[in-house]
């Protein structure tokens, strides 16, 4: 809740681009919190009812805005993506730290290959230039960190493009969530610190997802 107050106290609701800044910033909040269940022993995913109660519940406490504020400038369907293409990270992040997933380190990359199927899969009904893109620079870092490490099957060191030549692609504006989330995927190496800078920084890409 100290999160909530301090972005209600520090973004006045006077600009449309206040406003914004407080979306993207409530969008790192979602994806912090399902981050820190992710370490837990007993682990829960927080679903987006979940949180927008959360945010429900501040608004009623201190006579706020979050919750409508959230609503208006995410989609739920662009979030339900984004924790996609967040899990293949994580499982991967597991894999280049040589950690196990279910007891080996390969079953890490087999994971990261049923994973990216799936979001491959997205990517291919979509069309969206964005997300097509985000999911290609996933395949070079698994492939460079593949061709260095020749432990597992070979059936799991090549991914397929996800960029088709023969179709064209349509770019649909989606910068306010593949800004925060892959931004937020730094939490797992540098800290925050460092994190909220560089998310600051970029926060000039911020672009409203609702006039779509």
């Amino acid at each position: 809740m100290k999160y909530l107050k301090y972005l209600e106290d520090e973004n006045p609701y006077t600009k449309e681009n206040s406003l914004l800044n407080v979306a993207q910033a409530l969008l790192y909040l979602y994806f912090w919190i399902n981050d820190n269940e992710l370490s837990a022993t007993n682990y829960y995913e927080i679903s987006l009812d979940t949180y927008k109660k959360l945010l429900n519940s501040f608004d009623e406490e201190e006579n706020a805005n979050m919750r409508s504020t959230y609503i208006y400038h995410i989609k739920d369907d662009i979030i339900e993506k984004l924790k996609l293409i967040y899990n293949l990270y994580y499982k991967f992040d597991k894999l280049t730290q040589g950690k196990t997933c279910q007891g080996t380190n390969c079953k890490c990359a087999q994971e990261c290959v049923n994973l990216y199927t799936q979001v491959l899969n997205d990517c291919n009904r979509d069309v969206n230039a964005d997300y097509c893109n985000e999911l290609d620079k996933f395949r070079q870092k698994y492939h460079a960190h593949m061709n260095n490490n020749n432990r597992c099957d070979k059936k799991y060191k090549y991914l397929p493009s996800p960029i088709k030549s023969n179709i064209a692609v349509i770019s649909v504006p989606i910068v306010i969530t593949l800004t925060a989330f892959i931004l937020f995927l730094l939490y797992k190496v540098y800290n925050n610190l460092i994190l909220m800078f560089v998310y600051y920084t970029f926060s000039y890409n911020i672009i409203n997802i609702k006039k779509l």
